[in-house]
């Protein structure tokens, strides 16, 4: 045993004394590895020089982060051990690196990374300090430095300095015990975090919202913090969701879905910690409307139930631009705001693997807002007020106007799932007037109404029978099954609808329509009967209209021009112009016909058709009427078989001929309903109230009335006519050669300034007047009789002259007064039989010179 000792001791002593004095190998081959130049020496503490150190091993993909926890493991022992080492070449493979310590400077070098540093050692605390002048990691170009400490008594490496890479500058520190690394770091501000992170490579989720989704005129970032395991493979075990980060974009846009234009932001926050990715947004602005208030998290964000909460805060209008962020992401408002501003939150839950919103609920309030539903429908509300929670939408009570014609308190709700919607509207007033002319009246009247947009917009009224229709795109449908459910409401000329029904579509700038309408009047009517069901057939487009009614009329409505073309169908002209005196400018209040640059004409053609005016009827073949309605001006022409009338009304005046008329024809114009057959001519000049004229006839009887059979009666009295033969007058009537009436009309009292009837034998002269107004007439008339016993008396020359007169015929003066049904007809005889002796004794005086001629 005391051998062995000595001998160990003497070993030792042999190279404690070589190691003092400096040993130099020059060539030393082991297997695997070969050492040339190494020189080794112990001055108190150890002294080591190799020029070269070759180990032969397989090529591994270099592991910065393995290599410098390996020289972290080599520093712990230099300066405790080694007063000088010099590797220059240390061969790995095909890698080289170089390694240099002398007096507590620390130098290493390789294909990775470069490290200079001063180390120390505290032996009264056990501890390694570093202080790193320069790590310079050659890929990706990043330099550190600092201080760094190792502890010896619990093994902690810990450290802090600044960086400077991937055009950024900062602070780090970070700690590493038992293969778990924790760090931390911080930025000056840069214009650029694209190359860190993509170095980093964060998961994809995470990555996104860094870059490219965020970018910004400058970031800093305040604090990343984490952690990862370096395993003995040299792999890296890292937990993305433990990583703690915040960081500020200032001038940054943030893209929150590709169909979206961004959100641009004075300053951005961004928060990641607990797997939670906030953004704190500083004025937001998106599409030109502020959005203060306004932020964004993603919880979960790096595993498949990643879920985006939004809350946006808007104080602007609804519009498309704010549709848009909502229609990316699945919710569908069947409206856009188009005026007034409206205070409106929103927040809504976007799971992110699928882009399906799992949670929404919103409130929006406004004084007034202007809402289109699908660019067609227009609807201001005052107090808007409504609330939604997931697809349901509620609408508090607000206030409905559309001025002049409907005030409404509305409420209501909207289901966004079934694009389903019910709204309970109270109609304080609704009111539709056309010019002065009140169409529709509603006032104090609840009406649901039930609302669909799944594909169309669609307004269904059950209690008026009623749907509207809105096409997406364009184009409107609406149908009402019941009009009699409408009539309560109808006032005007609509006020005598009874029933039918009326459906009309509209789009690409036309119009159909078609309509069955129950609609008792007094204006159209056929065969003598009024026209009560109207078929109405219409159609707009190119700049016009037309409409068909019963097969029997024509209407076609021009920007300027309207043409009537009727067929078949009388016509009350009087009623017809009192309907449409509303709408031609002549009511008061009218303003919209007189301010009009050019009028709108009315053109009316009609064929077999009988006009009525008043008390008045024109039978016609065929008529063309022209209307200039302001100032009223009209000009028409008709024809009645071989005759025809045609006249001009304008500026109160009028000008109107007829020639070759029937006596059905006068009849119809004119009180002589008591002429039958013959032909007539006639004119009318002057004034509307105040025009002269003459009627001309030809052929014709005076039939029996109630005036003719008065004045048969009163002749019957005359004993001188009973003689006559053929006095002219019989039980049938008068027959006329001949005539000629010379009038007048005025303020309602036509005047007969002279009546000159030629018959066969009689003549009737004459003057006199009707009023219209009391239904009066008097009349003047004179009757010669030109037969039988005048004649014979006539051809004896000098008595038939003193007896009868100069053209020897026997006249009578009756006078007609009363009521036009029923006048009394008087005769002047006894006044004729005073008078005669003085004619005859006149006749005697003037006999000679009646020889003489």
């Amino acid at each position: 045993m005391l051998k062995i000792f000595l001998a160990l001791l003497v070993i030792f002593i042999a190279l404690f004394f070589f190691l003092t004095s400096g040993v130099t190998i020059p060539k030393l081959s082991l297997p695997g590895l070969k050492i040339t130049q190494f020189y080794i020496k112990l001055d108190k503490k150890l002294i080591i020089s190799v020029d070269s150190i070759k180990i032969e091993k397989r090529n591994r993909p270099a592991q910065t982060v393995r290599e410098l926890e390996r020289i972290g493991t080599l520093v712990q022992y230099l300066p405790n051990y080694f007063r000088q080492v010099s590797i220059n070449n240390l061969i790995v493979g095909k890698r080289v690196f170089h390694l240099l310590y002398n007096d507590d400077v620390f130098y290493f070098d390789s294909d990775t990374f470069q490290v200079a540093s001063r180390l120390s050692f505290d032996p009264s605390t056990k501890t390694l300090s570093a202080d790193v002048r320069k790590l310079y990691i050659k890929k990706p170009k990043v330099e550190l430095a600092g201080d760094i400490t190792y502890s010896f008594t619990n093994g902690i490496w810990s450290g802090r300095g600044v960086y400077n890479g991937f055009g950024i500058e900062g602070d780090f520190s970070f700690s590493h015990k038992n293969d778990f690394f924790s760090f931390e770091l911080n930025s000056k501000p840069c214009s650029s975090i694209k190359a860190l992170i993509d170095y980093i490579d964060p998961p994809e989720k995470i990555k996104v919202w860094i870059y490219p989704k965020i970018p910004a005129k400058k970031y800093i970032l305040h604090y990343l913090k984490g952690g990862f395991v370096l395993k003995h493979d040299g792999s890296i075990a890292f937990d993305p969701r433990k990583l703690d980060a915040f960081a500020t974009a200032y001038r940054a846009d943030i893209h929150f879905h590709p169909d979206v234009p961004p959100v641009a932001a004075k300053q951005i926050d961004v928060t990641l910690k607990n797997d939670v990715l906030a953004f704190k947004i500083y004025k937001p602005v998106y599409e030109g409307k502020k959005l203060d208030g306004s932020y964004v998290k993603i919880r979960n964000l790096t595993n498949r139930k990643a879920e985006l909460d939004a809350h946006i805060v808007v104080k602007d209008k609804i519009d498309d631009s704010i549709k848009k962020i909502l229609v990316a992401y699945g919710i569908h408002l069947p409206f856009v705001q188009t005026e007034g501003v409206t205070d409106a939150v929103v927040d809504f839950t976007v799971r992110l693997a699928e882009g399906r919103v799992t949670k929404y609920s919103g409130t929006y309030r406004s004084d007034y807002a202007k809402l289109l539903f699908d660019n067609v429908v227009p609807l201001p509300v005052w107090h808007l007020n409504v609330e939604s929670e997931g697809s349901k939408i509620w609408i508090l009570p607000c206030k409905v106007k559309l001025a002049p014609y409907l005030d409404a308190n509305l409420s209501g709700s909207l289901d966004l799932h079934d694009k389903k919607g019910e709204f309970a509207p109270v109609i304080n007033e609704l009111v539709y007037r056309y010019h002065t002319v009140p169409l529709v009246e509603m006032r104090k009247k609840r009406e649901d109404v039930l609302f669909d947009f799944k594909n169309d917009i669609r307004f269904g009224l059950p209690g008026l029978a009623t749907t509207i229709l809105y096409r997406r795109g364009g184009g409107v449908e609406a149908e009402v099954k019941k009009l009699k459910l409408l009539k309560p409401y109808l006032r005007g000329p609509l006020q005598k609808v009874e029933g039918g029904s009326l459906r009309f579509t509209y789009g690409n700038a036309r119009l159909k329509a078609e309509a069955e309408i129950i609609y008792p009047n007094d204006i159209f009517s056929v065969s003598h009967k009024a026209v009560k069901r109207f078929d109405i057939r219409a159609e707009s487009g190119d700049g016009q209209t037309h409409i068909r009614v019963n097969d029997r009329l024509s209407i076609i409505v021009q920007p300027q021009r309207t043409f009537f073309n009727i067929k078949n169908m009388d016509i009350r002209v009087d009623r017809l112009l009192a309907e449409i005196e509303p709408y031609t400018g002549k009511a008061e209040g009218n303003e919209t016909a007189h301010s009009s640059g050019s009028p709108h004409l009315f053109y009316i053609e009609g064929h077999d058709s009988t006009l009525y005016y008043n008390k008045l009827q024109l039978p016609c073949s065929f008529y063309n009427v022209r209307i200039h309605p302001v100032p009223l001006s009209i000009k028409f022409e008709t024809q009645h078989d071989k005759g025809e009338i045609r006249g001009i009304v304008e500026e109160g005046k009028i000008n109107i001929a007829g020639k070759d008329l029937s006596d059905g024809i006068m009849r119809g114009l004119t009180t002589l309903n008591q002429l039958q057959g013959g032909s007539f001519d006639f004119d009318a000049k002057g004034k509307t109230d105040d025009f002269n004229g003459t009627i001309l006839m030809r052929n014709t009887l005076w039939a029996k009335t109630t005036l003719y059979n008065n004045l048969l009666a009163t002749l019957n009295t005359i004993p001188a006519i009973l003689t006559l033969k053929n006095p002219g007058f019989s039980k049938n009537g008068f027959k006329i050669k001949r005539g000629a009436l010379d009038y007048s009309y005025k303020e309602g009292r036509l005047f007969f300034k002279k009546i000159v009837i030629e018959g066969y034998s009689a003549q009737i002269t004459g003057k006199g007047s009707i009023d219209f107004k009391n239904g009066m007439v008097a009349l003047k008339l004179q009757i010669h009789f030109l037969e039988s016993l005048t004649s014979v008396l006539n051809k004896i020359p000098v008595a038939g002259y003193l007896i009868f007169g100069k053209d020897g015929t026997l006249a009578v003066t009756l006078n007609v007064k009363g009521p036009l049904d029923n006048p009394k007809v008087t005769t002047e005889a006894t006044k004729d039989l005073i008078k005669a002796p003085l004619n005859i004794l006149e006749r005697t005086l003037t006999l000679p010179f009646k020889i003489f001629e």
